[in-house]
């Protein structure tokens, strides 16, 4: 019958590392320094999405972040996911 020979190619790759922050209930910005330091040594792709209120986005060191995994030779991908706060008034 048929003879079928198949070859595998091998690519470059580099780890990917997804995270997933809610500084909605946990708002410490510093957790992220803890993330960016452990990629030492280890280039990859950085996705980030944080949740947090809309108000809260002027707080956030967008450059210090982007700096610490830079440092890191990390590529990164950063998503805001801006939250409405819900006061409730009597």
């Amino acid at each position: 019958m048929y003879s079928l020979k198949s070859t595998f190619i091998e690519t470059p790759t580099k780890p990917m590392v997804d995270l997933s922050l809610d500084f909605v209930k946990n708002p410490y910005e510093d957790v992220l320094r803890i993330y960016s330091h452990s990629l030492t040594g280890i280039p990859s792709k950085v996705r980030i999405r944080i949740k947090l209120y809309a108000d809260m986005v002027e707080k956030l060191d967008i450059p210090r972040i982007e700096r610490n995994f830079k440092d890191q030779d990390a590529e990164l991908t950063l998503e805001l996911i801006r939250m409405p706060r819900e006061n409730v008034r009597s």
